[in-house]
């Protein structure tokens, strides 16, 4: 009886201000509400998917209320004799959360639709029955057959999610950073909403705020509904930690993959404390360790790539200060030109990323000029 299939042929996804009544105009053409555009382009909608028939409906995303909260339930506390604190066990952490939106009505059309789309979502509350005895004249009587639990989706803020957040940095860390940034997307389709029971819908109109539209004697239609409504996420899969700590689902709940810490190669010479001709400068450089100075070093680094011109810029000037101390230009023991991080030969620079010479700054301040 359950379905989690997106029906095609369900056009409750489609917004048009004249879709069932065309709208009376004076020397106007045609009438566009950029609210449909946003939702039908732009893909800026709710949805709801009723999983026991399988039906869906859609929502102009005017978001009023979103509040997310989380409770742990820690059973027992019971309270040792020369215990300071009482002994807890975990037994579960449940999400819930609040939605609040609006149902503006921009044309008749839209008012008479907005009400049937509301009308869906309150029969969305009741659930599948079948008949305990199909066919009897006797007892004809109907049993509940599947709850009626609902999929939400929200945008990317409401989504069921699960994934892999396993990328791992190397050495183009900012390249790969920025991939993970651009491929963050969230799919429209009802069908990746959160599981839900929802708990309470609430339904006001304003009637004497905001007024309606008279269809027809004794039939109107309000402008605009005010929906609230309160909901607990039903977990699709196991969430938390395995022995190695690592998450069971990285994405969890918004499905944002971050990179890991990047891994900057270093010789031995830039440890602090080595016996390296390079030991003094490498101290002063990582600031007492080497995880301390490898962080710093790749925020500098990425600070620099922020933009091209920062590239070859003050920060440019300042790390090559320090490489003009081990290059030929003061005397210093390798005969090469400055490098953005610091002189060194070649086989040091190999171990390094992110390496500019002083001719290539000459030549990006050359083309910028003809610019």
């Amino acid at each position: 009886m359950a379905s989690d299939k997106f029906d095609p042929t369900d056009d409750s996804n489609f917004f048009w201000q004249s879709k069932y009544k065309k709208i009376e105009t004076t020397g106007v053409e045609s009438y566009i509400d950029g609210s449909d555009t946003l939702a039908n382009k732009g893909h800026q909608v709710l949805s709801f998917h009723h999983v026991p028939s399988g039906k869906q409906v859609f929502f102009k995303a005017f978001i009023t209320k979103y509040s997310e909260n989380y409770t742990s339930d820690w059973g027992g506390g019971e309270q040792v004799f020369g215990r300071t604190d009482p002994i807890y066990t975990f037994s579960h952490t449940t999400r819930k959360i609040e939605l609040g939106f609006s149902v503006p009505a921009g044309s008749e059309s839209e008012a008479f639709e907005n009400m049937g789309r509301v009308q869906r979502l309150i029969q969305f509350l009741y659930p599948a029955y079948f008949q305990s005895n199909p066919g009897s004249k006797v007892d004809g009587s109907n049993t509940i057959g599947q709850s009626p639990l609902v999929r939400i989706k929200m945008m990317n803020l409401i989504q069921s999610v699960k994934g892999d957040a396993s990328a791992g940095m190397g050495d183009e860390a900012w390249k790969k950073r920025k991939e993970l940034y651009e491929e963050y997307k969230s799919s429209w389709l009802p069908t990746n909403g959160l599981l839900a029971a929802i708990q309470n819908v609430s339904v006001n109109t304003e009637l004497s705020k905001e007024g309606v539209l008279e269809k027809a004697p004794n039939t109107v239609m309000p402008k605009n509904f005010e929906i609230t409504l309160s909901f607990a996420v039903i977990h699709e899969h196991t969430l938390g930690w395995d022995e190695s700590g690592n998450s069971l689902d990285p994405t969890f709940p918004y499905g944002v993959v971050l990179a890991e810490p990047g891994k900057l190669k270093v010789d031995e010479g830039h440890h602090a404390g080595t016996d390296n001709p390079d030991a003094e400068l490498g101290a002063a450089f990582w600031k007492g360790g080497i995880e301390n100075g490898r962080i710093d070093q790749e925020r500098m680094l990425q600070a620099a790539q922020d933009s091209e011109a920062a590239r070859y810029g003050g920060v440019w000037n300042w790390m090559t200060g320090k490489a003009k101390r081990h290059s030929g230009e003061q005397g210093g023991t390798y005969g090469k030109d400055a490098v953005f991080i610091w002189g060194a030969g070649d086989d040091r620079a190999a171990n390094l990323y992110n390496e500019v010479t002083t001719d290539q700054a000459k030549a990006f301040r050359e083309e910028k000029k003809k610019k």
